[in-house]
């Protein structure tokens, strides 16, 4: 499945090549589409030079400060984080958030997950002040953007508990896992997987 999806990819970057140039955004999208299927596949470093040069692409033709030129440097963060180096993933994710807070704004879902991605980063080397105060701003913007009765929601807050577990605080870990989960169980079969794993480390607590 993945080596079709490929080499249709690898076909539509040819064609674009030939026909508008490299230098044009939708060329980018297409290195974005490679480098997400290499990352499926398991090849990391032909996933990395794709997303580089669908960066390179963004940068050039829609400059900074532009909601594609932040996807660049998501999928980058991802790679890198991917790739366990947490401490280089969290500058890419913050790049993206300043690029979203002067595009998107502040208030929009996508922020949120970014800030979700720094605080994944920030917990996996231990800065784990950090992770909490991102995550309470990814819960703040995903309260005001999608509601506290969506998922997103109730994973986020569910990962404030993890980390007010780790920080030695059971009490705010209980009582934000609590909360998670009784998010997580309305929110329909979509949730169930993370649901059930939340629910075991609430149980543990």
């Amino acid at each position: 499945e993945y080596d079709k999806a490929l080499e249709m990819a690898q076909l539509s970057l040819a064609a674009k090549l030939f026909t508008i140039g490299e230098g044009d955004p939708s060329v980018a999208s297409t290195y974005e589409v490679i480098a997400t299927t290499y990352r499926e596949k398991g090849d990391l470093a032909k996933a990395r030079e794709a997303a580089d040069k669908s960066l390179k692409i963004r940068l050039s033709a829609l400059g900074e400060m532009h909601p594609e030129t932040a996807r660049s440097y998501t999928l980058l963060g991802n790679l890198t984080a991917i790739d366990q180096h947490h401490a280089e993933a969290i500058p890419l994710f913050e790049k993206t958030v300043a690029i979203l807070k002067g595009t998107v704004g502040e208030q929009h879902s996508d922020t949120g997950i970014a800030y979700e991605s720094i605080a994944f980063s920030a917990h996996q080397i231990g800065s784990l002040q950090l992770a909490r105060d991102v995550l309470q701003k990814a819960a703040d913007i995903y309260a005001a953007t999608l509601g506290d009765k969506s998922m997103n929601y109730g994973v986020c807050v569910c990962s404030q508990g993890i980390i007010f577990r780790d920080l030695k605080e059971p009490e705010k870990a209980r009582a934000y896992l609590t909360k998670g989960v009784q998010v997580l169980r309305e929110a329909g079969p979509n949730a169930a997987a993370v649901l059930k794993r939340n629910e075991d480390i609430l149980a543990a607590l």
